[in-house]
């Protein structure tokens, strides 16, 4: 228990800033607290790679890609889940993961921002849903993991926590919401000056393999998403080219078993 605490704890402290930038509204903090509580869940089912130069490049990438958001109510934080399997998650409230597997599949920084900003912008276009009327359950879940003997956790915070967990490992969202993600995040992209086509061929380069089964469960099929981002492209008449940094990723990504 006190080995996950600590590493929720780090994630949490990716970033100097603080959860958010300053007093939110009531509906934006409850959506922190949620987030936080799904993320520690995240954190106790993998556990989290703990390698600086990683994360502190990762929240980089990352933090670039926030700047753009709207909804910059939020301070969103990045981090990596110590799993082989092929996936990234994005937490409501801006928590953000990406897992060991994804990364060892990623081949630039292009790619890596690619499913950076898809994550992202499940958060900014409120795919996990709005919060004004939420119970407070699942945000006293985080008092109770956080607490002394906070592995006594109720039933009903247990069974309330599992069923987002549920949602985003077994059932995934809707297509369109992951559709939507795509474009929205090909279009930070193409914004920052990176080549849209890296993600294109990470989402190619995926679509098979044992470690990727649950994003394939979760996902809708690749030509989909590929077709669907090629039509925004195009008739938007937006360019998909621009630059990959494929050095400036080898050197601070390092692909581990």
């Amino acid at each position: 228990m006190y080995k996950f605490l600590i590493l929720l704890f780090l994630f949490c402290k990716t970033s100097s800033s603080e959860i958010v930038k300053k007093d939110p509204p009531a509906e934006v903090y409850k959506e922190i607290k949620i987030g936080r509580a799904i993320a520690a869940k995240f954190i106790k089912k993998f556990g989290l790679v703990q390698d600086n130069k990683q994360t502190k490049y990762l929240n980089y990438i990352g933090g670039k890609i926030a700047e753009l958001s709207p909804r910059q109510e939020l301070s969103f934080k990045f981090g990596i889940l110590n799993t082989k399997e092929v996936n990234a998650y994005a937490c409501p409230g801006g928590y953000i993961f990406i897992t060991k597997g994804a990364l060892n599949q990623i081949e630039n920084e292009a790619e890596l921002a690619g499913v950076l900003a898809h994550e992202v912008s499940h958060v900014t276009l409120f795919h996990s849903g709005k919060f004004e009327g939420k119970e407070e359950l699942l945000i006293d879940l985080v008092a109770s993991m956080l607490s002394p003997g906070g592995d006594a956790i109720s039933s009903v915070m247990e069974v309330a926590s599992a069923e987002l967990e549920e949602m985003m490992l077994e059932n995934g969202r809707q297509k369109t919401f992951e559709i939507e993600a795509d474009i929205s995040g090909t279009l930070l992209l193409s914004q920052l000056g990176y080549d849209t086509n890296s993600y294109v061929n990470y989402l190619k380069r995926i679509k098979s393999g044992e470690e990727n089964k649950v994003h394939s469960k979760t996902h809708p099929p690749v030509e989909e998403r590929v077709s669907a981002i090629d039509k925004f492209f195009t008739a938007q008449k937006l360019s998909k080219t621009g630059k990959t940094n494929p050095k400036t990723f080898k050197e601070n990504i390092s692909k581990k078993n």
